[in-house]
């Protein structure tokens, strides 16, 4: 029967079948790579403590926690948790008698922006989620006959129902896995910015010609020359380190969030680590089994239609 459909069907419907199956293999192919590619770059990332990370792509592993503030609770489920994502569906019904079927439409979606923080025996990090992909433990789905879920607690609520909803979320207090830019900011500065606040002290001298010209003016010509420029830039640095030197020194903050590089990826994991790998390589195993399933398909029904074509 499927032979007859290949061999005889226009050409338009065997062609278009074509073009999805060639897709298919396609994006099969590509999802395959990816994350094969990504178990590559979490083997061969090393884990750091917090304390000894360096600046630049690291790879961490902790503790989430909650920053001081107000606390994060998931919208459906009310659980505390450092981060949430969550999903209103409803079942929506098209076509009338045997046509008749049904699908679940996204009504509403909520992603946590918020920051928190992973901790381990050396320190913590602030880990701003934004453009992470999170892996949680697990994902709660549950039912219902209203949009919003009440008072029922998922596993407590009805089993079937026109809306159905789904939460994922970080619980504080849990490990975390976690992979991407790290920098910190505060004590310590560097030679860049007080770089920059030497030449904005210059600009803020530069505006008040008088006093540059009463304070560096040694000849008295009325302008400034090369010479009593060096002398204005030296003495700048100086007051930049000493205005630095007066300030109270700044908290140090360590930062982990989605790196400028695309190939390099941003993953928050409530997942362990051994665990994560493993999940990637099995599912990347069944996507090669898509692609090499949709190639044998693809060149079998080219073969059969060929044939048509030769005899």
């Amino acid at each position: 029967m499927i032979e007859a459909w290949l061999l005889h069907s226009p050409p338009v419907h065997f062609w278009g079948l074509m073009v999805i199956l060639a897709g298919v293999a396609i994006g099969s192919f590509y999802t395959a790579f990816r994350r094969l590619r990504r178990v590559r770059i979490i083997e061969d990332t090393p884990t750091a403590k917090i304390r000894s990370a360096h600046q630049g792509y690291v790879e961490l592993e902790g503790w989430a926690r909650m920053l001081p503030g107000e606390p994060i609770y998931a919208p459906l489920s009310n659980r505390p948790c450092v981060w949430y994502e969550y999903t209103i569906e409803h079942r929506e019904s098209t076509g009338f008698g045997s046509r008749r079927h049904s699908h679940w439409s996204k009504i509403a979606h909520q992603r946590s922006d918020a920051i928190f923080a992973l901790e381990d025996a050396t320190g913590r990090c602030v880990i701003d989620p934004d453009g992470a992909e999170v892996i949680p433990e697990r994902v709660l789905t549950w039912y219902g006959h209203d949009r919003t879920p009440g008072a029922s607690p998922p596993g407590q609520g009805a089993l079937i129902g026109p809306y159905r909803f789904s939460e994922k979320i970080l619980e504080p207090g849990k490990p975390l896995y976690a992979i991407g830019l790290f920098t910190t900011m505060g004590e310590g500065g560097g030679s860049d910015s007080l770089e920059t606040e030497t030449r904005e002290l210059i600009l803020q001298w530069k505006h008040d010609q008088n006093y540059l010209l009463k304070r560096f003016d040694l000849n008295q010509d009325g302008k400034i020359d090369e010479k009593e420029w060096r002398i204005v830039r030296k003495q700048a640095a100086k007051e930049a380190v000493k205005q630095r030197l007066e300030k109270p020194p700044e908290p140090v903050v360590n930062l982990l969030k989605k790196p400028l590089a695309k190939d390099q990826p941003f993953i928050l994991s409530a997942i362990p680590q051994d665990k994560l790998i493993s999940r990637f390589r099995i599912s990347s195993g069944w996507i090669v089994g898509v692609f090499v399933l949709c190639c044998g398909l693809l060149a079998w029904a080219l073969k059969v239609r060929l044939h048509l074509a030769l005899g």
